[in-house]
């Protein structure tokens, strides 16, 4: 009987959601059909089969984004309480609850997601936007109401407006680390970064200090460690002010790759200019020296470096004289700049650096040379200073985005300069840049929660490095990712 009961409603609540239509199969660019222009693609010198893949690769991010495009979403307006002495950490404007019918989140997670200032490489003041990820039974901070909180700095998801994680469906990390860390009571502060989601501020008056009108450029400064260790900070401050009774006033920070030299920036800036209520930092496969990075796959032969183009691009925002055409070639400049207009984000990248069609160089004869992109990445990279513990580095031995040889360079250049550090080096024997994240995922998760119980860190020795071997032989388990979240327009799809 009670079979029959259950095979009725899943029939009844099926007729129900379908309402007796005829059912369509779903592309994974089901929302976007988006073309270039003949134009564009004589300008960029795109091939059939690039302008095609460029295409495809756009339209399957555009079909990801929860609200359409920022310039669409109100939300992402620079507010006029903005002014020019407005202080880093102020609270712009707040969400308290997002409509997450449009987002594929994990079931029972909650949404806000505030505006907040935070402050460039060159001391200014600019907008930024930011998402609170909350748990549905959160793990409260010992004598308090309030979730454990936990503030995460992502990984590269490219460098213009759109890719911005808090209008993605699955805010670029979901399983991988934010939905994981929610699901496990922690409330999640996670800044889009400077340039992401807000990428533009207004002239101001220098008498008023109100705004002008004319709209400024802010440029992502990838792989700019110290000014993303600032949204860090400074997003947490913003979303303290916004829901003071239910983040905990103590914090662990926690990033991977680009957000994993962004934490160990955060764990150096502590150093100098300490936030009461920091516990710790864990830094997964941390882009924390991307300059030895370069050097490291120069070494290797490479000449077409990807990624390179859009280090160029944000160096624009640190230095006014740079030009793109100092590093990049008149092909490569138009490539650059037709990514921008489409605001291409890592998608789009993979498919114009993995392009078998051009034989013509992207790069310039002599580009690792040019000083103001030396300078960039110089001012960029982190390690080798002292940092405020514990921090937890995470690193996988085979990860071709970030070698583990220049990760394990920079944390015995810290040991070395600072052997005092509380520094806890975890080496994880065949996993890859993100699948580290999985295969550490108990690991970390334990790691939080003991700085927030108090459990406290064994320093007699300083820096310490551990070695994680897989239970099984490497070959037995799934490398990599291969498969992607998709908002589901049917019950069949989650039935």
């Amino acid at each position: 009987m009670l079979e029959y009961v259950c095979s009725t409603l899943l029939v009844f609540h099926t007729l129900l959601v379908t309402g007796q239509r005829f059912l369509e199969p779903q592309t994974n660019t089901f929302n976007s059909s988006f073309k270039l222009s003949a134009e564009q693609i004589t300008k960029a010198k795109l091939s059939s089969e690039l302008a095609n893949n460029i295409e495809v690769a756009l339209n399957y991010e555009r079909s990801n984004w929860a609200f359409g495009s920022i310039a669409e979403d109100s939300f992402y307006t620079v507010p006029e309480n903005f002014t020019a002495s407005t202080p880093p950490g102020t609270l712009l404007k707040v969400e308290p609850l997002t409509n997450t019918t449009f987002y594929t989140l994990a079931p029972n997670l909650a949404l806000s997601r505030i505006l907040f200032t935070t402050e460039t490489y060159n001391k200014t003041v600019v907008p930024a936007s930011a998402y609170i990820l909350w748990p549905f039974s959160p793990n409260l901070q010992s004598g308090s109401n309030k979730a454990k909180t936990v503030v995460f700095a992502h990984g590269a998801s490219g460098e213009f407006g759109d890719c911005t994680p808090s209008h993605m469906r699955g805010l670029l990390y979901q399983f991988q680390a934010t939905y994981a860390l929610a699901l496990a009571g922690f409330a999640v502060v996670a800044p889009d970064y400077q340039g992401l989601g807000i990428n533009y501020t207004f002239g101001f008056d220098n008498t008023t200090g109100q705004s002008g009108g004319t709209r400024t450029p802010v440029y992502h400064p990838l792989i700019g460690n110290p000014s993303l260790a600032n949204d860090l900070f400074y997003s947490r401050e913003a979303a303290l002010q916004a829901f003071p009774s239910r983040l905990s006033d103590r914090f662990v920070i926690m990033g991977h790759s680009e957000g994993g030299g962004a934490a160990w920036a955060a764990a150096e800036r502590q150093v100098t200019n300490p936030v009461p209520g920091y516990l710790g930092t864990i830094a997964g496969s941390p882009a924390a020296n991307f300059s030895a990075v370069v050097d490291f796959a120069l070494s290797l032969g490479a000449t077409e470096i990807p990624g390179v183009n859009l280090l160029a691009w944000a160096a624009q925002g640190m230095f006014p004289d740079f030009r793109l055409s100092d590093v990049l070639t008149p092909l490569g400049v138009a490539r650059l700049e037709l990514q921008a207009e489409i605001a291409g984000c890592q998608g789009v990248t993979t498919v114009i650096s993995g392009d078998s069609t051009t034989q013509s160089p992207l790069l310039r004869d002599g580009w690792h040379d040019n000083f103001y992109l030396q300078s960039y990445l110089r001012l960029s990279s982190v390690g080798g200073q002292s940092v405020a513990g514990p921090v937890f580095v995470i690193q996988g031995t085979l990860d071709q985005s970030v070698p583990e040889l220049v990760t394990t360079a920079t944390v015995n250049a810290t040991c070395s300069a600072h052997p005092e550090s509380v520094l806890e080096y975890l080496v994880v024997n065949g996993t890859t840049h993100v699948p580290t994240l999985y295969a550490t995922q108990r690991e970390w998760l334990g790691w939080i929660n003991a700085r927030f119980d108090g459990v406290p860190v064994d320093s007699s020795g300083g820096c310490q490095t551990t070695v994680r071997q897989p239970f099984w032989p490497i070959d037995h388990y799934q490398a990599e990712t291969n498969w992607f979240l998709e908002l589901a327009l049917d019950a069949y799809q989650t039935a």
